[in-house]
């Protein structure tokens, strides 16, 4: 299997929220897609397939992770999970905090592409399995 690697001008048409250059410069998409392949193994030993042009799908969990941590980098440093209340007089907003106990599902759960991801990780994720960039690694043994 191949490595995916960047297009932005690809992206940049797949998820036409990031086409402002101003807004989201090419090096933030590049930082982006660095940590959404740390968090997605994107190696040859990678068990989400990626055989182009007929096989994409790696690219397409690439592709909305980056969306997923654009969008979250868009909402502000010290903004984490989702507002459920706000006010407008003395101003005032909460949000309810990502839970511990299922941390990944709720940290992507956050955005529509996060969700998107999670959702398409399924069949890779089911079996206690651990996808890391080192896939031989367990750290039991």
């Amino acid at each position: 299997m191949a490595v995916v690697t960047l297009d932005i001008s690809e992206f940049r048409t797949l998820y036409p929220q990031f086409a402002d250059s101003v807004t989201y410069p090419d090096t933030e998409i590049t930082a982006q897609f660095d940590i959404a392949c740390t968090l997605i193994n994107n190696t040859e030993q990678s068990y989400i397939p990626y055989m182009p042009p007929r096989i994409v799908m790696r690219k397409r969990v690439l592709y909305a992770a980056v969306c997923h941590l654009l969008t979250l980098s868009g909402q502000g440093a010290e903004q984490t999970g989702n507002i459920t209340s706000a006010s407008q007089g003395s101003v005032s907003v909460g949000f309810t905090p990502v839970k511990g106990n299922s941390y990944p599902a709720q940290w992507w759960c956050q955005t529509k592409c996060g969700q998107l991801v999670w959702m398409l990780l399924t069949p890779y994720r089911v079996g206690g399995r651990l996808y890391t960039e080192y896939p031989d690694y367990h750290p039991y043994g």
